[in-house]
């Protein structure tokens, strides 16, 4: 599927849709009427074009109704893929943070509950209601780097005592 199309609103592109079949149905009617120009005007006088018109709308709702359910299944697995690297991610991370010692394995890990817990209520906010959610997961992933480095260094004697206060 080409990039663009990504950032085109959906709405755009129903009534481009729209438009590109009003003309389709224009150029139509214009080349029935050349090709049947031998006729006489009482014979066109008497054709019934609702026949057409029908056939021309069907055929745009099935095309806006597949093309809009191809679009709504592209996201829908593409938002599936990144919940399920998002809680690999942070299995993984709880699993390690197993590996420290006692002070730190516990703070991490309840640093790790609390994050997961703020994505579900994250993932379950709406959208304008996401900002102080937004911001809470910001700080809480501040900590858990923190966190993090405080634990490592303290088992490896990195950098000495530099990053004591922020324990």
């Amino acid at each position: 599927m080409p990039e663009w199309l990504d950032e085109v609103p959906l709405w755009a592109i129903g009534v481009g849709l729209v438009a590109l079949m009003g003309c389709a149905l224009m150029a139509g009617h214009r080349l029935y009427l050349r090709a049947n120009r031998a006729r006489s005007s009482e014979s066109l006088a008497g054709t019934d074009y609702s026949g057409y018109v029908v056939t021309a709308m069907l055929g745009l709702l099935a095309i806006v109704m597949a093309f809009t359910f191809s679009l709504a299944s592209e996201r829908f697995e593409e938002r599936r893929q990144l919940v399920i690297a998002q809680a690999n991610a942070i299995g993984t991370a709880y699993l390690r943070t197993q590996l420290f010692a006692s002070p730190y394995r516990e703070r991490l890990s309840r640093l790790l509950r609390s994050y997961a817990d703020e994505q579900i209520q994250l993932a379950n906010a709406g959208y304008p209601a996401s900002g102080p959610l937004r911001e809470q997961d910001a700080r809480l992933l501040g900590e858990i780097w923190l966190a993090t480095a405080v634990a490592f260094c303290s088992q490896a004697s990195c950098w000495g005592s530099w990053l004591s206060p922020f324990s």
